[in-house]
């Protein structure tokens, strides 16, 4: 293949640098985190990935937040169940029986989730032993 066939030398450095710039906004705008206990089940179970759109994020009744909390180092992800007048959040695990007993001021919020993935753990996994085998030799056997 030659080069005219693949494409003018400039337009394919404009793409790669619009590709560039769209994954840094993107990676800028938004994050992951892997769900860690069962709090929220049956809408996100241990192991799914979450897409998260990172704060400031002004959440409504229903949303699920990721939110800061001591003793969770990726955060906690609940579900908005009222907005209190003095601006904070009433937040509850959909797995369990009352909200949370703290309020959360709106500071706390890292973000609001925008998808999850099921199983995107066990996928994340399943990448890493692909990239391994691909980038290891095989053993040579006698």
């Amino acid at each position: 293949m030659t080069g005219e066939e693949r494409g003018p030398r400039p337009v394919r450095i404009v793409l790669a640098a619009a590709a560039i710039l769209v994954a840094a906004l993107v990676a800028r705008s938004f994050g992951g985190v892997y769900v860690q206990g069962g709090s929220m089940a049956p809408a996100l179970t241990a192991g799914d990935l979450v897409v998260y759109r990172r704060a400031p994020v002004t959440p409504v009744e229903g949303d699920v937040v990721l939110i800061a909390r001591k003793g969770w180092p990726s955060g906690v992800l609940h579900r908005v169940v009222a907005t209190c007048l003095d601006g904070t959040y009433t937040t509850r695990g959909d797995a369990n029986p009352t909200p949370d007993r703290e309020p959360v001021p709106p500071t706390a919020l890292l973000g609001r989730a925008a998808a999850s993935v099921p199983f995107g753990e066990a996928m994340h996994v399943l990448v890493r032993v692909a990239r391994w085998c691909y980038t290891h030799k095989p053993i040579a056997y006698r």
